[in-house]
């Protein structure tokens, strides 16, 4: 799944559910629009499709209906002062001064222009006047994809995209998809697609040139922090899975759950994994939200439901008016409830739904949340269908925390704010013709961080020397490879695969929440 920043929120380009095709708009009553889909912004893009998915797939945030099923089990409706509003017409003056342009352009450009990229581009251009990245004009070609990737099963690289600033961000990679297999992390700056760069272009537009068919190659530029990386990743069939769980290896008694994003079966899948691990004997919980770019709104409150007392407020809609929607816990939402001492991890790539649950079960809930600020997408978006082939994709209202707070572009501060080890953000190495004996450049720093994290005595130095050569011949050693000195296929392979391990079992977000749950147990 991919998103945008959020869609996922909604520069965030996701592709998980699917289109109601029975929502469509009247055209003959346009006073009275009928919404499709309420999102809070998750593109999942999953990069196969329109999100990033690597392609994309919106996840509808504010629907009740799963990411992977067309059915609608009641939307949740933000407040929304459009349906008696007048309709607003172009003045005459507007008209004339369009249609002056088209013609001129039309007749008269140097070269000859389709009239139908010039209407796309007069549409595009009226959202962009928004400078809202979750509001955009899709055409046909983007209005398929959406459709194609809101499947429970898409094909992509796995990972959600946002845009901001002009930047083309990953959110998050999905959990064991080839975007995660190959390193990419959340924060990571897209710079360019199989050698063109993404500069000036609008997200869906990178996101349809990562997308394509299952077994075929596209080439990701990652910039992360001042270091540069090629990453050639091979798109699969990316799953929807949204739940799995285990019982911690260290402490019997806590069950450790993570979730990936929130689609129609997450609720229902969270209570049938908490009855499992309570039966495997846990009596304690770890809620991952790590990595979570969102999802359906109905879902992220199903889940907060289970762990806020009924009465208490777990999220506020807000429209244009000021207007605000209150969605309080109660017996209707569902009667399975989590009583048990309960942790939540939260970092930078938690977003959107993510961070509804995190806020509503940590204000309201008095779960407390471990890890670090979280990404911060707080508006809601919808679509309405313009034709059967093109739809708007618009921000409607803003979402709020219990306590009223609106956590957009600032993110939620957990209570224990633990950053990971340094070695946790370095870029995984791959063979480069400028990391070499005696290169001097930021690969090769990269590198040798990378060894000097695995215990190999190097120091973290830009230059490739004799101390840089022996470490990787240790390394190949250590490791049964061939003893070459030099960064090969198999030995960049060897290496991801080490750094990887050593980052999971050194996880100091994971190990204070096991701390915190001690504490909570005492009490």
């Amino acid at each position: 799944m991919e998103n945008n920043t959020n869609n996922n929120l909604d520069n965030n380009k996701d592709i998980n559910s699917q289109k109601d095709p029975d929502k469509k708009v009247n055209k003959e009553t346009p006073k009275k629009w009928q919404w499709r889909e309420f999102f809070i912004g998750v593109v999942l893009t999953s990069l196969v499709a329109f999100g990033t998915f690597l392609g994309f797939y919106y996840l509808p945030s504010l629907s009740n209906g799963s990411t992977s099923q067309g059915e609608d089990s009641g939307t949740l409706v933000a407040p929304n002062e459009n349906d008696n509003a007048e309709t607003k017409h172009l003045s005459e003056e507007a008209i004339n001064q369009l249609n002056t342009i088209y013609n001129t352009l039309y007749n008269n450009y140097v070269e000859k222009i389709d009239e139908d990229a010039l209407v796309k581009g007069a549409l595009s251009g009226m959202t962009s006047a928004t400078n809202d990245p979750y509001t955009e004009y899709l055409d046909e070609t983007q209005t398929q994809s959406l459709t194609e990737t809101t499947d429970s099963e898409f094909e992509g690289i796995g990972a959600t995209l946002s845009q901001d600033g002009g930047k083309i961000i990953i959110i998050a990679p999905i959990k064991e998809t080839p975007a995660d297999k190959a390193g990419l992390q959340a924060n990571d700056q897209i710079t360019a697609v199989d050698g063109n760069p993404v500069d000036g272009k609008a997200l869906t537009e990178v996101v349809q040139e990562i997308r394509g068919k299952k077994g075929t190659d596209v080439v990701i530029t990652i910039k992360r922090g001042s270091q540069t990386q090629d990453y050639t990743i091979t798109r699969d069939s990316i799953p929807v899975t949204t739940v799995t769980a285990n019982i911690d290896e260290q402490d019997k008694s806590i069950g450790y759950i993570q979730i990936t994003n929130f689609a129609r079966p997450t609720a229902e899948e969270l209570e049938t994994t908490i009855k499992d691990l309570r039966e495997q004997g846990a009596k304690r919980f770890v809620i991952d939200l790590r990595q979570n770019p969102g999802g359906l709104l109905d879902q992220a409150i199903a889940i907060s439901n289970m762990f806020v007392p009924d009465d208490k407020t777990i999220v506020e809609i807000e429209s244009r008016s000021h207007d605000k929607q209150s969605y309080k816990a109660s017996e209707a939402l569902g009667e399975f409830k989590v009583t048990e001492p309960t942790v939540a991890l939260i970092d930078g790539g938690s977003a959107s739904a993510s961070e509804i649950v995190a806020g509503a079960i940590n204000q309201s809930g008095e779960v407390p949340l471990v890890g670090s600020n979280s990404f911060g997408k707080g508006t809601v978006q919808n679509v309405l269908d313009l034709t059967d082939k093109t739809e708007l994709k618009f921000t409607i209202a803003k979402w709020l925390t219990p306590d009223g707070s609106w956590i957009h572009k600032k993110g939620i501060k957990p209570d224990y704010v633990v950053e990971r080890p340094s070695y946790a953000s370095l870029l995984v190495v791959s063979p480069d013709e400028d990391i070499a004996y005696k290169k001097e450049n930021e690969k090769v720093l990269n590198l040798n961080q990378v060894l000097a994290a695995l215990n190999y005595d190097v120091e973290p130095s830009i230059r490739f020397d004799d101390a840089t050569k022996a470490a990787i011949e240790a390394f190949q050693r250590d490791s049964n490879l061939n003893v070459t000195g030099t960064l090969d296929d198999d030995t960049a392979a060897q290496m991801t695969i080490k750094l990887r391990d050593k980052i999971k079992e050194n996880d100091t977000q994971l190990d204070k929440a096991r701390s915190v749950l001690e504490e909570l147990g005492s009490k």
